[in-house]
C-alpha cells in the first residue's frame, strides 16, 4: 500500500473517530428553549392590561416588552386577586441529548431582587424570591405547562408613585440529567431561563406647546418634547371651559399620537378653545400636562367658498347627471384614476431637446435596426407627466377680475396619466380607439373672511377621464426605417373634481339664501393631442427582441406631446373651467 493511500485512510478512521466522540460524548448542558404561549388572566373576573399579555415569544426575547406601568400599577395593586396564567412550553433543542428524571418549577423576584439558580426549591434567606410552585415532572418537549402568577409578586414592595423603571424576574428552572445516545449519563444539572417584566413607573416630562394657530371650526397645536426621543407619543386636550395643566386629562383628547402637531377639528367658529397636551411614552405612561394655551377658531374660505364668495357661476354637481348633487357621483371613477396613479409614481419625463438628440442618434444607426416584430400588435399602452393648472380663473377675466385659484392655490402641480388603446385599422398608418385616466392634485392655504393669510390648508383634486380616438402616421417606419412616428389624439373627457378644506371634507359653500353647495362635480368636454414618439428599439436590438420574445412586447417609445383640454361642458359660461393646455412627456409600449 502507498503512503499516499495510507494517509487517506488514516485521515478516514480520524474523521469517524471524531463523528463518533461528538455521537457520544455526553453534554454538560442541553439547549433548552422555553417558549412563553399566552398569559391571560386566571379568571373572568381579572383581565390584564396588553402590556403585559404581550406576545408569543421566547421567555428571554427581550425585544417583547411585558410592561406594568403607573396605571396598571395603582389597579393591580387595588384589586383583590389580580391572578394571571402563564402558558409555556420548554423543548430541548440539542438534538442528540435524551432527559431523565426532568422536572421544573418557577420562581418570582420582585424588582431589585434575584433567585437562586442552582437548586429547584432553594430560596436564599436575604433574597425576597418566591417559589411559586412545587417542582413537577414532565415529558420531553413538554407542551401547556402552565403556572399562576399573582401580579402584585411581580410588583413587590415597590410603591406604584416611586416614579422609577425596574424588572421583576420570572425565571424557570428546569432540573435534568442528560444522557445521550449511547446510554452514558452526566451529572445532574439545573437550567434556567428568565423572562422580564418591565415596572415603569416613571411618566415622560410634560412637553410645551410652542403655537396654537386657527382654522376653520379647526385649530392646529404644535409643541416640543422635554427631551427629543423617537418613540414618544402625545395626547392632545381641548374644551371650551378653561382648564389648568393639574387638570388637562379632564378634557375631551385626542387618541396617542406620534407627531409634534395635531389639527383638532369639528369646533365652533368664535368659541374660544383652552388646548394642552401630555407625553405618552412606550409603557404608556402619561406626563403631566402642558402649557394650557387658548384659541379661537375663526371663517375662512378655501377654494371653493372662495370662488363662490368671489361671484362664481358654477353649481357643482355632475354634468349630464339627474343625481349630480350626490357625493356618489362619480365615486367609482374615482377608483379607477387612483389605479392609474399608481402605475406613475416612477416615470420619467424626457426633455424635448433630450427628444431631438435622440431622434438624431437614431437616425445614425438606420441601418442596425428594423421595424418589423413578431409578435402582433393588439394595443398601445403610455404613461406620462405634465404640469396641469385648471383655468378657473378665466370666468372672472371679462367682469370683476377676480383670481380665486391664484389667490389661493399654487402656479401648477405634476398631473399623472395613463392611456391605453386598440388597433382596429391598419393601413395608411394606424387608427386606434381607447381611453385615459388622469390624476391630479393641488394644495393651497385658504383665507380668513378678512382676507388674512391662515395656516388652513386645502385641496383641489382633478381626475380626467378620456375616451379618444388615435391615429399614428408610422408609414415611414415601416417603408424606411425611419425611428420618428407623429400621431395625433382627440375625444371627449369628462374630469372629476372635488374641494377639500382644512379638514379633508368635501368643502361646502352656503349662500345669503342659506342654500348649501358642495364643491364637487364632474364637468364634459373635448380634447386633442399632437405627439412625437421616438421608437427606443434602435438602441439595443437585440433586447428589443427578447422583450418582444419574453413579455410580448413589440415597441417600446419615448414621447412628447402638445394636449389641449376644453373641459367647459362645451363652452357653458357656468361651468367650473378645468381647461388647460398641457405638455407631456412620458414612456409607451406596443403590445
Amino acid at each position: 500500500m502507498s503512503g499516499k493511500a495510507t494517509m487517506n485512510r488514516s485521515w478516514r478512521l480520524a474523521l469517524a473517530a471524531a463523528f463518533a466522540l461528538t455521537w457520544a460524548w455526553p453534554g454538560s448542558s442541553s439547549a433548552i428553549i422555553v417558549q412563553v404561549d399566552s398569559i391571560k388572566g386566571r379568571t373572568t373576573s381579572f383581565t390584564p392590561n396588553k402590556r403585559l399579555v404581550g406576545q408569543t415569544a421566547n421567555a428571554d426575547d427581550d425585544t417583547v416588552r411585558r410592561a406594568i406601568n403607573i396605571a396598571d400599577c395603582d389597579t393591580y395593586v387595588k384589586a383583590d386577586k389580580p391572578e394571571i396564567t402563564v402558558t409555556w412550553t420548554w423543548m430541548d433543542m440539542s438534538g442528540l441529548l435524551a432527559m431523565v428524571d426532568a422536572r421544573w418549577t418557577v420562581k418570582i423576584a420582585p424588582p431589585g431582587q434575584t433567585c437562586n439558580v442552582e437548586e429547584l426549591e432553594k430560596i436564599d434567606a436575604e433574597s425576597k424570591c418566591k417559589l411559586l410552585t412545587n417542582t413537577s415532572k414532565f415529558n420531553l418537549s413538554a407542551k401547556g405547562q402552565q403556572v399562576h402568577i399573582n401580579v402584585k409578586d411581580l410588583i413587590g414592595d415597590t410603591k406604584c408613585d416611586s416614579k422609577s423603571d425596574l424588572q421583576a424576574k420570572v425565571y424557570f428552572l428546569i432540573k435534568h440529567k442528560p444522557v445521550d445516545r449511547s446510554g452514558f449519563g452526566s451529572a445532574t444539572t439545573v437550567e434556567s431561563t428568565i423572562m422580564n417584566v418591565t415596572i415603569d413607573l416613571q411618566a415622560p416630562d410634560a412637553p410645551k406647546i410652542t403655537s396654537v394657530n386657527p382654522g376653520g371650526q379647526s385649530l392646529k397645536v404644535a409643541w416640543d418634547h422635554a427631551v427629543a426621543d423617537s418613540s414618544m407619543g402625545s395626547r392632545i386636550y381641548w374644551s371650551s371651559v378653561s382648564f389648568d395643566s393639574a387638570k388637562v386629562t379632564q378634557a375631551s383628547h385626542s387618541e396617542k399620537v406620534s407627531a409634534t402637531s395635531y389639527h383638532i377639528t369639528s369646533l365652533t367658529n368664535g368659541q374660544e378653545y383652552f388646548v394642552g397636551v401630555t407625553a405618552v411614552d412606550e409603557n404608556d405612561n402619561e406626563s403631566a400636562g402642558s402649557n394650557v394655551e387658548t384659541g379661537m377658531p375663526i371663517q375662512v374660505q378655501d377654494l371653493w367658498q372662495y370662488y363662490k364668495a368671489s361671484g362664481g357661476s358654477s353649481e357643482a354637481g355632475y354634468y349630464g347627471c339627474s343625481a349630480g348633487q350626490t357625493a356618489g357621483g362619480g365615486g367609482g371613477w374615482l377608483l379607477l384614476g387612483a389605479l392609474a396613479g399608481l402605475l406613475l409614481w416612477r416615470r420619467r419625463r424626457a426633455s424635448l431637446r433630450g427628444l431631438a438628440l435622440l431622434a438624431l442618434v437614431a437616425v445614425v444607426q438606420l441601418p442596425a435596426w428594423t421595424a418589423s416584430a413578431s409578435s402582433p400588435r393588439t394595443a398601445s399602452i403610455d404613461a406620462r407627466m405634465g404640469l396641469y393648472e385648471p383655468q378657473i380663473d378665466s370666468e372672472f377675466s371679462g367682469t370683476t377680475g377676480a383670481t380665486p385659484y391664484n389667490d389661493l392655490m399654487a402656479d401648477s402641480a405634476w398631473a399623472k396619466s395613463f392611456n391605453i388603446d386598440w388597433r382596429i385599422l391598419h393601413g395608411f398608418g394606424e387608427l386606434g380607439a381607447g381611453m385615459g385616466f388622469s390624476w391630479w392634485t393641488q394644495d393651497g392655504t385658504s383665507k380668513s373672511i378678512d382676507g388674512s393669510a391662515t395656516d388652513d390648508k386645502n385641496q383641489l383634486m382633478v381626475v380626467p377621464v378620456t375616451l379618444d380616438l388615435v391615429y399614428r402616421f408610422d408609414v415611414l417606419a415601416k417603408k424606411w426605417n425611419f425611428p420618428l412616428i407623429p400621431y395625433a389624439r382627440g375625444g371627449v373627457v369628462y374630469a372629476f373634481w372635488w374641494s377639500f378644506d382644512g379638514t379633508d371634507n368635501v368643502s361646502v359653500y352656503k349662500d345669503a339664501a342659506g342654500k348649501s353647495h358642495r364643491g364637487e362635480g364632474g364637468v364634459a368636454g373635448l380634447h386633442w393631442t399632437a405627439g412625437l414618439r421616438l421608437l427606443l428599439d434602435v438602441f439595443e436590438p437585440q433586447a428589443a427582441k427578447s422583450f418582444d420574445i419574453e413579455l410580448g412586447v413589440n415597441h417600446s417609445y419615448l414621447f412628447a406631446e402638445f394636449q389641449r383640454m376644453s373641459i367647459n361642458n362645451f363652452g357653458d359660461p357656468k361651468a367650473f373651467d378645468l381647461s388647460d393646455d398641457i405638455v407631456w412627456f412620458g414612456l409607451a409600449f406596443d403590445i
